[in-house]
């Protein structure tokens, strides 16, 4: 009797010691029951299926709930960048989801790191998702409008847009990674909701949809409803964690995290702000006639000023009349007025000098003296934000009439002086604009007033050229 009841102990030990295969002695709900949750290895050729979590016989990885029926797509394209989705068809499939790329056709995508990938499905014939994915990625796109020009991932195709409208319609959740948020607003996705992006370009979504409303220093960001965006990089990563918790629950989630061996951010805060230490402040100019600090860029092998000149010599002017618009932009200067602008010890950059940064940016030489749109990406690295450090703002003009301009519709514009006449009565000058990442080159007349960028003096340099 005591030797029959031992064994009815141990066996009953047994199962709660250990998850059991499915159709094992013990189990009595068949596989087909609805609400039948089951559990796999993570290991793809560790086959069984149990009726309950625990870790493998085989290997003794903690089992991850099987959740093979649910479809993820993820959308590719050219320059698609690579962090933004590679790292999520992992993620994904740890979690045993059914992961598929899809493209607008099956030809094949080379991605922003130049990876040839080959999608599985096309718009066509791709299953209807579970859980959409959309990356970003892209190039500059200087034909389209801003602010589409300057974030948009993708081409401006109609198809696009639709599939992931329609796309998004079934999915439980839709994942938008880095600016793969902005094909969300173009697709109307949207409007009305919390949203983030890559950090630079948050401040852009509030422009690319109805009532978007952009969320900062978030890794992540969930509307509540079905649409989740995250930053660039690596937080794509931990929204697709967050998309599994939500699918499954958080306890999967933080296991399957731990099985790839990431630190799984669960809040969606972003990360703490980059403090530069004082010993690390750009070096400043100081304007001894009005006290103003200029902050310095040394870019081939010249100190210019990273803001433009803000002192008010007679004859200039403020964008508008208005006097915040001098704080912000810097003043305006006619071209005889600007030559003499500058405070001791610098001076208006002279157009060699502006060949000099433009070829350090990576302008062909064989581009510098043309006129018109010349270095593609030159420009975009001139903008404020850019690598450069240039900072360019965009500060309009004056023309002789009175008028004030600062582009031409959504393309906004900044134009600089050089030292340099292109002949008597025009000088040389440079145009950045929102919509090209060229710099434009032309000569334009010296009534017109524009802004100042200076440079500083070096050593027994005598760089002002003498007016015509």
């Amino acid at each position: 009797m005591k030797t029959a009841l031992g064994m009815i102990v141990l066996f009953a030990l047994d199962l709660v010691a250990a998850p059991r295969p499915l159709g094992a002695m013990a189990s009595t709900a068949p596989v087909s029951t609805p609400a039948a949750r089951r559990w796999r290895c993570p290991m793809s050729e560790h086959t069984a299926v149990f009726d309950g979590p625990g870790t493998c016989p085989e290997c003794g990885m903690v089992l991850v709930e099987d959740a093979s029926a649910r479809v993820v797509d993820v959308l590719v394209f050219d320059e698609a960048q690579d962090i933004d989705f590679f790292p999520l068809i992992q993620v994904f499939e740890m979690a045993h989801f059914q992961v598929h790329t899809v493209a607008p056709k099956k030809d094949p995508v080379r991605t922003a790191c130049g990876v040839r990938l080959v999608p599985e499905f096309s718009f066509e014939d791709a299953p209807a998702p579970d859980i959409l994915v959309v990356p970003g990625g892209g190039v500059h796109k200087p034909a389209l409008p801003m602010p589409w020009s300057h974030v948009l991932p993708t081409e401006d195709d109609p198809r696009i847009f639709d599939w992931v409208r329609r796309s998004a319609d079934h999915a439980a959740i839709t994942l938008s990674v880095c600016n793969g948020a902005f094909v969300l607003a173009r697709a109307g996705l949207l409007d009305g909701l919390p949203a983030t992006t890559t950090a630079n370009f948050v401040r852009d979504l509030r422009d690319a949809g109805k009532g978007i409303r952009p969320q900062s220093d978030r890794r992540w960001v969930d509307s509540g409803e079905k649409i989740v965006t995250s930053g660039g990089e690596a937080c794509g990563i931990d929204a697709a964690y967050h998309v599994i918790a939500r699918v499954l629950d958080e306890a999967t989630a933080a296991r399957l995290a731990r099985q790839m061996e990431y630190r799984w951010n669960s809040d969606g805060k972003g990360l703490p702000p980059i403090v530069q230490p004082p010993a690390a402040a750009a070096p400043a100019f100081p304007d001894s006639r009005d006290g103003r600090q200029y902050p310095l860029r040394r870019i081939a092998g010249l100190s210019w000023f990273a803001r433009n000149l803000d002192y008010p010599a007679e004859g200039s002017f403020c964008f508008d009349s208005k006097p915040e618009n001098c704080e912000r932009y810097g003043r305006l200067y006619p071209w005889r007025v600007a030559r003499e602008a500058c405070p001791s010890g610098a001076h208006l950059s002279t157009d060699e000098e502006w060949k000099g940064l433009e070829q350090s940016l990576g302008m062909d030489p064989a581009d510098l003296d043309r006129t018109k749109g010349r270095g593609p990406g030159v420009g975009d690295a001139l903008k404020a934000g850019g690598p450069s450090g240039f900072e360019v703002l965009f500060s309009g003009w004056r023309n002789p009439a009175g008028l004030y301009r600062d582009g031409n519709g959504d393309d906004r514009a900044a134009a600089f002086w050089t030292a340099d006449e292109a002949h008597p009565g025009a000088a040389w000058h440079r145009d950045v604009s929102s919509a090209r990442s060229v710099v434009w080159r032309s000569a334009v007349d010296e009534p017109y007033s524009l802004s100042v960028r200076c440079v500083v003096d070096s050593a027994g340099a005598s760089p002002r050229p003498a007016a015509q």
